[in-house]
């Protein structure tokens, strides 16, 4: 059996939806059987992210409404074929009962090793349906004051339930701010919100610029292997941290730090 992992966030902005989709390729590129679930109705753009905008027929209300199989549903990722994604209703008024969303993750669950259910940020009804769907949540969070107060709150929620797993993934965070102390670390981020940190994703131009998150793309930015350590932690249950600072450290990291302010 495999399993079902939620990744929310308490605000948007934040890059819950990147973090989702870069975990399920990792996790792919690893040689897992992933299947990225897209919760976030009306809003939805996992799709766009892995390039299959063209490709979707079906989505999740069509197999909740038995207009068509879960096979007919999923679409398989280009450059993966252990990856599949279940495309989101494409209008915001469509609401689904949480059994059925659980009764269609379980049946996923077990066609998949992983279930990766991407929630809307925030705290709502589909954030409900997410939580109610999973085993496991990811809290999705950036080195910014509003963030952490927003994530505070999805976490007192995610606390009031029984899951296996409720862990921290900071998204964003800038080495060489964290260097100068311009920026809260790792460490400071995890002792406000108290929650165990299975990683950290620096922030990466070379994400931000590409509309497709399509790891060749971007194969020299830190980024990959920063989600590369945190699939590993997923599948090995450890909690080795991405070094995030390394490249400004030093006489050449004096160097880069300074560029990197005058940009």
């Amino acid at each position: 059996m495999g399993r079902k992992i939620a990744v929310v966030s308490g605000k948007g902005g934040v890059g819950k939806t990147t973090i989702a989709c870069g975990l399920a390729l990792a996790l792919a590129k690893k040689g897992s059987n992933v299947c990225l679930i897209d919760l976030d109705v009306g809003l939805n753009n996992l799709d766009l992210l892995l390039g299959v905008e063209n490709k979707v027929v079906y989505d999740i209300s069509d197999v909740l409404k038995g207009k068509c199989r879960i096979s007919q549903a999923l679409i398989n990722d280009s450059a993966f074929e252990g990856l599949y994604l279940l495309p989101s209703a494409r209008f915001e008024e469509q609401s689904f009962d949480a059994k059925d969303v659980k009764l269609l993750s379980d049946k996923l669950v077990s066609m998949f090793d992983y279930v990766i259910i991407d929630a809307p940020a925030g705290i709502n009804n589909n954030l409900e349906l997410a939580l109610a769907s999973a085993n496991e949540v990811l809290v999705v969070v950036t080195p910014h004051v509003a963030s952490l107060r927003d994530a505070d709150k999805v976490i007192s929620i995610v606390k009031g339930k029984e899951f296996e797993n409720v862990q921290l993934v900071i998204n964003r965070i800038r080495g060489d701010m964290v260097v100068r102390k311009e920026m809260l670390s790792h460490s400071q981020i995890q002792k406000l919100l108290k929650l165990p940190l299975l990683g950290v994703i620096p922030e990466s131009d070379d994400i931000n610029i590409y509309s497709s998150f399509k790891f060749e793309r971007i194969s020299k930015s830190g980024s990959v292997d920063a989600f590369m350590v945190l699939a590993h932690n997923i599948k090995s249950d450890k909690k080795i941290l991405f070094d995030y600072t390394s490249k400004y450290k030093g006489l050449l990291g004096v160097i880069r730090r300074n560029l990197k302010r005058s940009i």
